[in-house]
């Protein structure tokens, strides 16, 4: 539809990442971490308009905000010292999954680049790390059963050794476990895209063979 119900402010930060709650009614956001009025008005005054290279860069908050009830103020629901770049909700309402990148969004160490899990039920907010690798992890995507993510390593990275460059890769991780498995091994070539069936059994993959789309 081309119309819009309403229109909610969530605060002067741009939003990093944002997705739907399960079940509809709010969305999850990261942004950049505010700093009170107090601080910044010290900042200021301190650099007097200088731009500093990091000392002006600040990690993520998540926040949550009800849309349907139209609350007026968001909830934190955890901070973090990175820029969250990607950030799903799994649909049991029981957690939220992100990857992360370095908060100036310069690559100056791979480790910024990890896949972080909140359990949004736990009074420990804490993120929990999934990936431990010299991986960039993009597009991930969650099994149906809410027990595994998966996520594409487009040819930066590796998840299984040392940095090296090759052709895009698919992996699952298991987020009891930690453990991760790499999909689809048996295709050589360039995993563009894929599809999780509702059964999470089954993967339909969008990749290129040479110069052929299979």
């Amino acid at each position: 539809t081309d119309n819009v119900s309403s229109v909610t402010t969530i605060g002067k930060e741009g939003i990093h990442a944002f997705t739907w709650g399960h079940d509809s009614n709010g969305l999850y956001y990261a942004t950049s971490t505010p700093r009170t009025d107090e601080q910044q008005n010290a900042y200021k005054e301190e650099w007097k308009g200088v731009i500093q290279y990091r000392e002006s860069e600040r990690g993520d908050t998540v926040y949550y905000i009800d849309i349907v009830h139209k609350k007026n103020s968001s909830d934190i629901v955890t901070e973090i010292p990175y820029r969250v770049r990607e950030l799903i909700a799994t649909s049991n309402g029981h957690s939220l999954v992100f990857a992360t990148e370095s908060k100036s969004q310069r690559r100056e160490k791979i480790d910024d680049f990890e896949i972080y899990l909140i359990n949004i039920w736990s009074t420990n907010q804490s993120p929990i790390q999934l990936t431990y690798n010299e991986a960039i992890e993009t597009n991930l995507k969650l099994s149906h059963d809410n027990k595994h993510v998966f996520f594409i390593v487009y040819g930066e990275g590796s998840v299984d050794g040392k940095y090296q460059e090759y052709q895009a890769r698919l992996y699952s991780i298991d987020i009891q476990m930690s453990s991760i498995e790499r999909m689809a091994s048996d295709f050589t070539g360039h995993i563009m895209d894929y599809a999780v069936s509702n059964d999470s059994i089954g993967l339909v993959i969008l990749g290129q063979l040479g110069t052929e789309v299979h």
